[in-house]
């Protein structure tokens, strides 16, 4: 089994953490997948086909995303956000549709809808029965690296402009120590990282083991043609067999 994760980026490709986590056995394996040939902006639909390329070719039904899948539904109860991002407090807030706080993250926030759009249009649902999350196919996840970290009780990676090259090693030889990973090219980039935390909920799903991730958010439904809200899926422990 195989789980696709991706830390996302708009600006360049070779800012985009994409990584294939496989279980083989009681080992995670961790392949990170570089799209530094590609150049010009990252295409929310070159991306989608991207993706889709790699699940095929690992035979993947999983793919997590970093960044929201919906814009606000209006009838939520908050003013600037989607119910998720206040439960796990994100630094972006998406309000309604072209509104973001702060307002610089709109072109950020735009690109992720876009690229669940583009996945949705290629048959990869949004994640809606919380229950049996592949019961309907393919399926593409809202993913929070930050509060992934938390949920499984270690301290979050710090910002990228923040983290010095030794940090990322000591964080990835502690996720090492926490999971039973493997990671094939030795050394993974911050966004690589932060893919690979965000994933991790992806095995225990494929694992049917519920105690191992938790999903918060409010089901994504249409609105007025755009997508609305969505659940944040996390992991919060691994448990072998």
């Amino acid at each position: 089994m195989a789980v696709i994760s991706v830390d996302l980026a708009y600006r360049k490709y070779s800012d985009i953490g994409l990584v294939v986590l496989r279980l083989t056995g009681e080992t995670i394996d961790i392949e990170p997948i570089r799209l530094t040939h590609l150049g010009g902006d990252p295409s929310s639909q070159a991306l989608a086909k991207i993706i889709c390329e790699l699940a095929e070719q690992c035979q993947s039904s999983i793919v997590f995303l970093d960044g929201p899948q919906g814009w606000k539904d209006p009838a939520n109860g908050l003013e600037h956000c989607r119910l998720c991002e206040r439960q796990l407090a994100t630094p972006g807030k998406t309000g309604l549709p072209g509104n973001t706080k702060p307002q610089n993250y709109l072109s950020y926030i735009s690109f992720s809808i876009d690229v669940f759009d583009s996945l949705a249009n290629r048959g990869w649902g949004r994640l809606s029965n919380t229950e049996s999350p592949l019961s309907s196919g393919p399926i593409a996840i809202e993913s929070f690296p930050t509060s992934a970290w938390r949920s499984i009780g270690l301290t979050p990676l710090p910002g990228k402009k923040k983290t010095a090259n030794h940090t990322i090693i000591e964080k990835q030889r502690e996720l090492e120590k926490a999971f039973p990973i493997i990671v094939k090219s030795g050394g993974l980039s911050h966004d690589e990282l932060q893919a690979v935390v965000a994933g991790l909920a992806g095995i225990e799903i494929e694992r049917k083991n519920q105690s191992g991730y938790e999903v918060v958010g409010a089901p994504p439904f249409k609105l007025a043609g755009s997508w609305r809200e969505g659940f944040i899926v996390n992991p919060k422990r691994y448990v072998s067999g």
